[in-house]
């Protein structure tokens, strides 16, 4: 996993997005956490969340939702599949009534609207973990077991056009980079 430290651009805003593209290879996590995150930004369980997108073993492939705390949890109405390619978008707007102000957005298309009392993702010192849902503790790490590509913060609430245009775009893979590898999003071959 990556650990990208505490920075203003990462929460302490009305409005965000987080975009990724992620393919699991296997949703169950044989450790006692039973979690397995995509990307969180906490310090650990149950302590400071600013968001977190993760799946749990028995979820039926079902993402678990994190914005502002673990008050307003959600599930995804998108059931997951290992070995597929997905892009994922959370976009969260405090502006917004309380129903409407997070949407996830699955290949573009939308997910649903979800619940979130906060209007503001707060500022907590916390680094933001792709690939992992940190606990806070190396002995009972939650990592992701799959691919992880092209993971975006975005520091406004993008509309399902947006969502839609950063879904589409690519990225050139200009080697000898290290820290950018480009990938067919349409199987599990890496080129």
């Amino acid at each position: 996993y990556i650990v990208v430290p505490d920075s203003p651009g990462l929460d302490g805003t009305d409005q965000l997005t987080v975009t990724t593209w992620f393919r699991v290879d296997n949703f169950h996590q044989p450790n006692e956490t039973g979690d397995r995150g995509i990307f969180s930004k906490r310090v650990r369980n149950l302590d400071n969340h600013s968001y977190n997108a993760f799946f749990r073993n028995g979820g039926g492939g079902r993402l678990i939702v994190d914005v502002a705390d673990s008050d307003d949890r959600f599930t995804s109405a998108t059931s997951f599949i290992e070995g597929q390619w997905y892009h994922l978008a959370l976009v969260f707007d405090g502006s917004l009534a309380s129903n409407e102000r997070v949407k996830l957005y699955v290949d573009g298309g939308l997910d649903g609207n979800y619940y979130e009392s906060s209007t503001f993702i707060p500022d907590n010192v916390s680094d933001f973990h792709i690939g992992n849902l940190n606990t806070g503790s190396l002995d009972r790490l939650k990592t992701f077991d799959g691919a992880i590509d092209e993971v975006r913060v975005i520091s406004e609430a993008l509309s399902a056009s947006q969502v839609v245009a950063v879904m589409n775009e690519t990225r050139v893979c200009e080697l000898p980079l290290v820290d950018h590898f480009d990938i067919d999003h349409n199987s599990s071959v890496i080129f």
